[in-house]
């Protein structure tokens, strides 16, 4: 007969051999994730290769290069040495524009509301122009692609003859040349893909024969140029033709009162698509840069040996459109040196 006295033992023995039972469960549980954990350290799985789901890619088209010197180089970077890259990359599709049928007439609603005016002119299946804002001291004519609203901004005659302009009269401060500028893009459509805290101004003057110098202070300045970026993409910048400015510019001028005098807007939009490609070592790069295969992007010193002070990966934009959001390998050196390297390996690049 089962008395108390013994349930009580019973139970307890019962309690005794689960509480050993989940103890041993749970030391099993973490010496099991603690050797994973270890195992992950010493031997670490191999990430996933490549995908290159797109096949091969186009290689970025750059400009001419700014100079057209022999360099040598040398590394003096923080380290002395050049970083390591991990073996891949991603690329993006950038996003394709299809024609509306109700294109022209946004368009002339969006110019109308900063001033352009009249029946446009036809200069292409896509590219329309519409005349001077009404009471604009200079001629001035608006030219829009009406499939992805990318636009220029242009003065005829020059503006850099204009006496009010050349005057510095009614100029705007850095501040609002910016907000000139925002309000003028704001009208035609702004990209939801810009970081205004990276936006540029630079100053100007107009020399003698029209060309714009850079200005020593703003009581000199005669023209500001304001550069609009866009974000970073994967926590890595985006470079364009010149790494100073953009593709997405303004001139803000004074006169009669404060105006946007020229402007160029060529922005492409970056699509969600990616895929990973291979990239070349920093060494690879290093090694093109110095059989000059290289696209020199800026560079204001007389020497030709370059002291190469930061290498890093970013992503390129052209003036041009292009497919993809293309990889480079950038050199940084004195004297505002840079160099600008495909980084995708050349086996998957299109001839």
């Amino acid at each position: 007969m089962l008395t108390l006295t013994k349930a009580s033992k019973e139970t307890k023995s019962t309690l005794k051999w689960i509480t050993i039972s989940v103890c041993t469960i749970i030391v099993l549980y973490f010496t099991y994730k603690s050797a994973i954990y270890v195992k992950d350290i010493l031997y670490p799985s191999p990430p996933p290769p490549p995908a290159a789901a797109f096949g091969k890619i186009d290689l970025p088209v750059f400009p001419k290069n700014a100079v057209s010197k022999k360099f040598t180089y040398s590394i003096n970077t923080i380290s002395g040495q050049l970083p390591t890259f991990d073996y891949q990359i991603n690329v993006y599709k950038m996003l394709s524009y299809y024609p509306d049928l109700l294109a022209v007439r946004k368009t002339q609603a969006k110019v109308n509301s900063i001033g352009f005016g009249g029946n446009p002119v036809q200069l292409s299946n896509r590219l329309y122009q519409w005349g001077s804002p009404t009471g604009s001291e200079i001629s001035k004519n608006i030219t829009v692609d009406t499939v992805n609203y990318n636009f220029s901004i242009n003065a005829n005659p020059s503006f850099t003859t204009d006496l009010n302009i050349l005057s510095g009269k009614n100029l705007p401060s850095l501040s609002d040349s910016i907000d000139f500028a925002k309000n003028t893009l704001g009208a035609i459509g702004t990209p939801d893909d810009l970081d205004y805290s990276k936006t540029k101004t630079i100053i100007y003057v107009i020399s003698k024969n029209g060309q714009l110098v850079g200005a020593t202070s703003y009581a000199d300045t005669q023209i500001i140029q304001v550069n609009f970026f866009q974000q970073d993409v994967d926590k890595l910048p985006i470079l364009y033709d010149n790494p100073n400015s953009s593709t997405m510019t303004f001139l803000v001028a004074g006169g009669d009162h404060p105006q946007i005098v020229s402007a160029k807007f060529v922005h492409q939009e970056i699509s969600g698509l990616s895929s990973t490609y291979p990239i070349k070592t920093s060494k690879e790069a290093f090694d093109e840069l110095k059989k000059g295969n290289a696209y020199i992007a800026t560079y204001f010193g007389n020497s030709p040996n370059i002291t190469i002070r930061n290498v890093y990966l970013a992503y390129y934009i052209s003036s041009n459109l292009q497919n993809y959001l293309d990889p480079i390998i950038v050199f940084q050196g004195d004297n505002g040196f840079y160099a600008y390297i495909n980084a995708v390996t050349d086996e998957w690049i299109s001839n």
